[in-house]
This record gives structure tokens, sequence and C-alpha cells, in this order.
């Protein structure tokens, strides 16, 4: 399996969501290429934006027919991280439990 480097998801962090959708897009490109000489034995993810459901959706179901995707994995900007965040964590950081 291929997965992304650090740097590839850090384009969420650009203003410009259709340019953010466009490195993605042109990524998946580039994975349909480098994987179809070994079909059975490389296989990579799908990134899609948070920002922009409708052409994630649309990336995704473009990918669907390819034999190289095998997950998805949505990418949102850190601003968005906040709304992960457990409902009751006032510190703003996720509870510990207690054993």
């Amino acid at each position: 399996m291929i997965l992304p480097s650090g740097g590839l998801p850090a384009f969420c962090s650009l203003e410009d969501v259709a340019l953010e959708q466009a490195i993605y897009q042109a990524y998946h490109r580039f994975l349909k290429d480098y994987c179809a000489p070994y079909p059975d034995r490389l296989t990579s993810i799908v990134l899609v934006s948070g920002r922009d459901v409708p052409a994630s959706v649309a990336e995704m179901r473009r990918c669907s027919d390819e034999p190289w995707p095998v997950g998805i994995l949505p990418v949102c900007p850190p601003a968005r991280w906040r709304s992960m965040i457990p409902i009751g964590s006032r510190s703003g950081r996720p509870r510990r439990s207690v054993t």
C-alpha cells in the first residue's frame, strides 16, 4: 500500500479549496498510472477534502472504477479539528480515562 507523505495532506490549509481538490485529483491520476503495472500489488487511498463534500464525492466516484483505491482519507484543516473534540472537554483537550 502506498500512503501519501505528510506533505500532501498539508494542502488542506490552502485558502483555495478548488486548488486543493485539483492537487488531490492530480495525485490520483499519478497513482492510477503508477499502480497500473501491478494492480494486484500496488494500492493506495483516495484523499478527499472535508471542505468541499460534493466535489469529494464526485472524486470518490471517479476513482471507484479504478483498481488501486482501497480506502478513503478525508483531510480537514486544523481549524476544523476543534469540532472533533469530545463534548465536555472544557480545556479543549480530550478527556483522559481514569483506570
